[in-house]
């Protein structure tokens, strides 16, 4: 028993032992630290009276719950309740407390700056993927969702499996060796260009760039990450732009008259 004190007292996390009521018997030094108060104010106070969101009922089980310090601090704590029969055969609490404060910021800061993030990808019209390339399972952002004009609560559970079905089968082909080149180290980046089935009888054309982000302890390469856009109006007007010159060079080597193309400068550029 005095070993099992001696733990308790100085543990780093905080630990409350409580009446069949809820009321407070004792606490540890370290969950005295938390709320930055003295042990003669909490005894036979009711645990509810401190932390007005735990339960009016005890029980058995985790639960998060929000407090504050004596001082006005904001408390996130991961609290465990377990029960337990004294000598007398009374129910008895022991309720353990962990401080996750700075980890509950650090996870709203996280969630905050891929808000942030998602927002800039969709403005900009750039999707990112993360595949995993152990299972084949892949991550994509809300703006790669949005490219490829799906909703995520109807999309298949993998992404990659709604990538490439809704590829040209003709494209298939190609992203593989770029990726599987990448994968092999020949290349650094897989430097990509195919069409996308948006809905029935529209294809888009797309572009994209992915390189190796990760590797396992063997060196070997477990992770791709990239990005896609639709370039779909660029590829169409670089495709025009090549059929008028491909036009104009027939009309100037099949014309029957003398024709010669000069610079600014007045040297020939094509007779």
């Amino acid at each position: 028993m005095a070993q099992t004190k001696a733990i308790i007292d100085n543990a780093i996390i905080g630990f409350a032992f409580l009446d069949s009521e809820a009321k407070i018997l004792s606490v540890n030094p370290a969950f005295l630290q938390m709320f930055e108060i003295d042990e003669p104010v909490l005894t036979g106070c009711l645990l509810r009276d401190l932390i007005p969101d735990f339960p009016t009922k005890t029980w058995e089980g985790t639960i998060f719950v929000t407090s504050r310090t004596n001082s006005g601090s904001v408390l996130n704590l991961k609290v465990q309740v377990n029960k337990f029969q004294n000598k007398s055969g009374r129910n008895r609490y022991v309720v353990m407390f962990d401080d996750v404060t700075k980890e509950q910021a650090i996870t709203d800061d996280l969630r905050e700056a891929e808000h942030r993030m998602s927002l800039a990808l969709s403005t900009s019209g750039i999707g990112v993927f993360d595949i995993d390339l152990g299972t084949g399972q892949s991550v994509v952002s809300d703006s790669w969702v949005e490219l490829m004009c799906l909703n995520r609560e109807t999309m298949a559970d993998n992404p990659q499996d709604e990538f490439y079905a809704r590829v040209h089968p003709d494209d298939v082909a190609s992203i593989l060796q770029s990726h599987q080149r990448c994968i092999d180290g020949v290349d650094e980046r897989a430097e990509c260009e195919y069409r996308v089935q948006i809905t029935p009888g529209e294809w888009r054309w797309f572009k994209s760039s992915t390189s190796v982000a990760g590797v396992d302890e063997n060196g070997v390469p477990n992770r791709l990450i990239g990005s896609q856009i639709d370039f779909t109006e660029l590829h169409v007007a670089n495709e025009r732009l090549r059929t008028s010159r491909h036009q104009f060079k027939e009309v100037l080597e099949n014309s029957p008259v003398p024709l010669a193309m000069l610079d600014e400068d007045g040297f020939f550029l094509s007779v």
